[in-house]
């Protein structure tokens, strides 16, 4: 440097500062082009994920309206099996865009919940009858065990039932080749305890 004149050190300077700031610039370029591919890649997997699932009880919806349509059906509990079923999976495809609308909500920062005095048994209990069309046609058994002195909690009943439909649905995706499924509410320790085992 001592035998570099002022201005090339100056030049030199300004060199060094330009490709600082070029290097800096290419890496948060790179960095920026990898998240927007990740959350690309994301983005896909969470709309194939959510066509499978609304797919599902669609399907199973007109399965079912299309047999009653036929007047093929000749005892009346069968008839009534069907129905049930419709409405069971017609409340399932409304859930799950519900989940989506609240997916969008939770990103956004805009989820509000409703907290009141629930009864933790009648949102297992919802909750259970909820998944039980999805749980009989995959050949599953739930046993479910509800302690009934369990008292009231503050929470909102909604938000809460989808946290135990989750994990329902987690158990019917991953447990393997197992097709027992238990879901409990009991009292611990002076709090309540939801738990879902497979």
């Amino acid at each position: 440097a001592e035998r570099w004149s002022l201005p090339q050190q100056f030049y030199m300077a300004a060199l060094a500062l330009a490709l600082t700031v070029a290097l800096l610039g290419g890496y948060l370029v790179w960095r920026d082009v990898r998240r927007e591919l990740h959350m690309a890649e994301l983005r896909g997997h969470f709309v194939s994920s959510v066509s499978h699932e609304l797919r599902t009880p669609l399907t199973a919806i007109r399965m079912f309206a299309e047999t009653l349509r036929g007047g093929r059906l000749e005892r009346e509990e069968t008839r009534e099996e069907y129905l049930d079923t419709i409405v069971s999976e017609s409340e399932r495809l409304s859930r799950l865009v519900d989940n989506v609308l609240d997916f969008s909500r939770i990103e956004r920062g805009q989820k509000t919940y409703r907290f009141r005095s629930t009864s933790l048994g009648a949102v297992v209990r919802a909750a259970a009858r909820a998944v039980q069309y999805p749980l009989a046609s995959q050949g599953f058994r739930l046993e479910t065990e509800v302690e009934e002195d369990v008292s009231a909690a503050r929470a909102d009943p909604d938000a809460l039932e989808q946290a135990v439909l989750n994990l329902l649905t987690n158990a019917i995706k991953y447990s393997g080749d197992s097709r027992e499924i238990g879901l409990r509410l009991r009292r611990l320790d002076g709090s309540a305890e939801i738990q879902v085992v497979d």
